[in-house]
């Protein structure tokens, strides 16, 4: 084996190392499907559901912020939800290209993403609005539409949602 073929074949071999660790990776993608036929009519109904997910599953909405995207079908029927982050008590780091990558591999045609606030306190920060509004137009590139954005906090009659205050 020359130089030339030597040089390609570690190449290829890199490319293909390359290739399996992406493939690994999106395997562990986990999306948390949910039974039933649950249609998201309004913000109220997403609380509902958002605080079942979190009461369930998290039990620790008054520890540390989680950030979760729920995914829909055309009819705004919950296909399932996905965490895309957990943080502290104070803050959190999101990749919303993991939010988008899910909502692909779901097929849904819309999402409602959400976190929680610890402190209790509804409104959003800057960064909330920023977030926001990034996802919303990376979500446009493949056809997904982003209906909401819901603030939940520990009582479960007091949210956030950015539709119902015209800031999606």
């Amino acid at each position: 084996m020359n130089e030339e073929t030597m040089i390609e074949y570690k190449s290829k071999k890199k490319v293909k190392s390359e290739v399996n660790i992406c493939q690994e990776f999106i395997l562990e993608t986990k999306v948390n499907y949910k039974q039933g036929n649950i249609v998201i009519t309004g913000s109220h109904i997403s609380n509902e559901e958002l605080h079942k997910i979190w009461n369930n599953k998290f039990k620790d909405i008054r520890l540390r912020e989680r950030f979760v995207t729920l995914y829909l079908n055309r009819n705004n029927y919950i296909l399932g939800y996905y965490l895309a982050g957990m943080g502290s008590t104070c803050g959190i780091t999101i990749d919303m290209k993991h939010i988008i990558q899910t909502g692909l591999q779901c097929n849904a045609q819309a999402i409602i993403l959400c976190h929680n606030h610890p402190s209790g306190n509804i409104n959003p920060s800057r960064a909330d609005l920023d977030l926001t509004k990034k996802i919303k137009e990376a979500a446009k590139f493949f056809d997904i539409s982003v209906l909401d954005h819901i603030i939940i906090t520990p009582d479960e009659d007091k949210y956030y949602s950015f539709s119902d205050e015209s800031k999606i």
